[in-house]
Order: structure tokens, then C-alpha cells, then sequence
């Protein structure tokens, strides 16, 4: 344990024992006690007053001493007690409580705009394939109350996709559980799967759920040189409004779709996603963003299933988030942390 941090616990503990002992043993408070001797009543003594005052300085000096010697004594008995609380006090992660709720509010304000601009690319992904002029043919992850306008006559080439649902104030219930509402808007220089082309996808009046998402998301074909395509990505503009406040945030990277190219079904694609974010939190604080080992996303699952991320908070600390914990890729929500050489697991919402 930091020997400082140990030194000023102690120092706590023992003040706190000292006055504890001074008020059992005058029987008093220490207002009452200062009272009780006339300390600070503002008045001009006569000679036997200070007579009388010196003879009370003496006993309570006497007090003190005594009061010093018993404090020094249980805390000379209890050394071993004390130190165990300070260290279990750290354990616990009382010293760094703001700390540790700061990088965790980053991180769950990361997930939430990492997450949705993920699931905006997967389905513009989707539809610019299933769409001719665009693609290859391939099969619709959209739900039933979504609806899709192209037009590829127009330059740049035009895709939207629009949730709404009439019988539904809350919008268009997606497959990850999530209503949706409004449109995303992506303008192709050319056709989806050419080297070079570029889409550029934007947010109309999307909302998920009650949370508003804005920005921009550019990304651009790099070819099949490695045998599967890759696109380089970079977000610019991104926030998200909820009722706790607004999150910032831009990203840049690449991803790489390592499965799923010589197939027509949209379920077997996989995904490789590195880069870097940077935002700030609903709470005003900076954050920053590496992917120490590639993402994994599959589109039959709304989450990462593997891969490690390191997120740094405003006071420089640093928390490795890993997907993957137990291994085999799960589609699940478990998760592990490591904060300040402590491990622990935890549940994504």
C-alpha cells in the first residue's frame, strides 16, 4: 500500500481517537468544556480570576497529557487493527471513489456512442449491399416498420433509411430491443464495394429510445488486398442528448470484415474494429479512448464479443475494459476490469 495514503489514514484514526478519549474522559463536549472555564467569554479578569485560570490551564494540561498517553497507548495496542482498516478502506476503493466513478461514466458514455454509431454502420452496411447500384444483393437486417429510399441516379448516390412505426409513439422496435426513430442518410461516391468510394452517413432526427444522436460518419473503401474488404471510418460532430446531460465524442479507425465476404447472408459477417475515440462525458469530464486489441462485432450479436479497450479519465488514471473475459467469444454482457492493478467483472448494460 502507498505509505503516504497509509500515514494520513493513521493520522485520521488517531486524531479521531484523541478527541474521542479528551470528551469521555472531561465528561463533556468540547464546547462545554472550553465554557466550563470561562475560554474566550470576553471579559477583563481580576487577579483572583487569573489566579484560578492558571490553576484550570494546569488541570487541563494535565488532562491532555493524560488523554495523549491513553490515545498513544490504544493506538500502540491496535497498530495491527489499523493498519488492516486503512488497507481494507483502499481495498474498497473509498480513496478513490470520485476517481473511479468519473472513468466508469466515461466508459458507459463511450459504449453508448461506440455502440449506436456501430449499429448505424451495420445497417447501412447491410442496405448498401442490398441494394442494386449500390452492391451485392444481400439479405435485410432492417425490421418490418423501417423503410428504405435509394437513389442512384443522383451524385453522389443517395440511401435513407427512416424508423417510424405509427402504432407506436415510441417508434421502431429494433432487433436489439432498442425503438428507433427518425433517419439516417448515407451519400456514396460510387458503388459501395469499389476501392476509394466514399460514404458519408449522417443523422436526421434520430433518436434511440429518449437519447438523441447526431454527427457525421465518413468512411472510405481501402480495397480486398487481404482477401476481405476494409474501410477506414472517422466520426466527427457526435453527441449524444439524455436526460443526464450531453456526451461529445469523435473516433477514427478501421474495420475490417475478416468473415462473411463470399456469402450472401448478412448473419455470418464478422467484423475486426480498431482506432481511437476521444469525448466528454454527460459529466463535463475529458476522456480518451485506444483499442489495445481489435473488437470483434458480429451482426447476429448487438454487442463486441471480444477484443480490449483502454480508457483514460481527465486526471490521466487509466481502466482496461476487456470483452472476453472467460474466453470463446459469448454473445453475452460480461465484461472484466482492471482499475489500478485491481481486477474485477463486471455486467455491460
Amino acid at each position: 500500500m502507498n505509505t503516504t495514503l497509509k500515514t494520513i489514514l493513521l493520522t485520521v484514526l488517531t486524531l479521531s481517537v484523541f478527541a474521542i478519549a479528551l470528551v469521555e474522559l472531561s465528561g463533556v463536549s468540547s464546547h462545554a468544556l472550553f465554557n466550563k472555564y470561562g475560554i474566550g467569554e470576553g471579559h477583563s479578569a481580576s487577579p483572583d480570576e487569573k489566579a484560578d485560570q492558571a490553576k484550570r490551564d494546569e488541570e487541563v494540561k494535565k488532562m491532555v497529557d493524560i488523554v495523549y498517553a491513553r490515545t498513544k497507548q490504544i493506538l500502540s495496542t491496535n497498530k495491527d487493527k489499523l493498519t488492516t482498516l486503512a488497507e481494507k478502506l483502499l481495498e474498497k476503493e473509498v480513496i478513490f471513489k470520485e476517481d473511479l466513478e468519473e472513468i466508469f461514466q466515461s466508459a458507459e458514455d463511450q459504449a453508448l456512442l461506440d455502440g449506436e454509431f456501430s449499429n448505424i454502420h451495420d445497417n447501412v452496411d447491410n442496405q448498401a449491399q442490398d441494394k442494386p447500384g449500390f452492391g451485392k444483393v444481400n439479405i435485410s437486417i432492417l425490421p418490418a416498420c423501417a423503410s428504405v429510399y435509394t437513389d442512384i441516379s443522383s451524385n453522389p448516390k443517395v440511401l435513407e433509411i427512416t424508423f417510424s412505426d405509427s402504432s407506436s409513439s415510441s417508434g421502431c422496435l429494433c432487433s436489439d430491443g432498442n425503438y428507433r426513430r427518425g433517419k439516417i442518410r448515407a451519400e456514396f461516391t460510387g458503388a459501395y464495394r469499389t476501392q476509394g468510394s466514399t460514404l458519408v452517413v449522417t443523422l436526421q432526427n434520430y433518436f434511440v429510445n429518449d437519447i438523441q444522436y447526431t454527427g457525421t460518419r465518413t468512411i472510405t473503401n481501402l480495397g480486398n488486398a487481404s482477401g476481405h474488404f476494409k474501410y477506414s471510418y472517422v466520426v466527427t460532430g457526435a453527441s449524444a442528448i439524455t436526460s443526464t446531460g450531453t456526451i461529445t465524442w469523435s473516433s477514427q479507425g478501421e474495420i475490417d470484415r475478416i468473415e462473411g465476404d463470399a456469402t450472401l447472408n448478412p448473419f455470418d459477417d464478422v467484423y475486426l474494429i480498431t482506432g481511437s475515440a476521444n469525448g466528454v462525458s454527460r459529466r463535463g469530464k475529458n476522456f480518451s479512448v485506444n483499442i489495445t486489441q481489435g473488437l470483434k462485432k458480429k451482426i447476429g450479436c448487438p454487442r463486441i464479443v471480444s477484443g480490449k479497450t483502454t480508457i483514460t479519465n481527465s486526471n490521466g488514471n487509466s481502466m482496461e475494459l476487456d470483452f472476453d473475459p472467460i474466453g470463446g467469444e459469448p454473445c453475452d454482457k460480461i465484461a472484466r476490469i482492471t482499475y489500478k492493478n485491481r481486477t474485477r467483472t463486471i455486467t455491460l448494460r
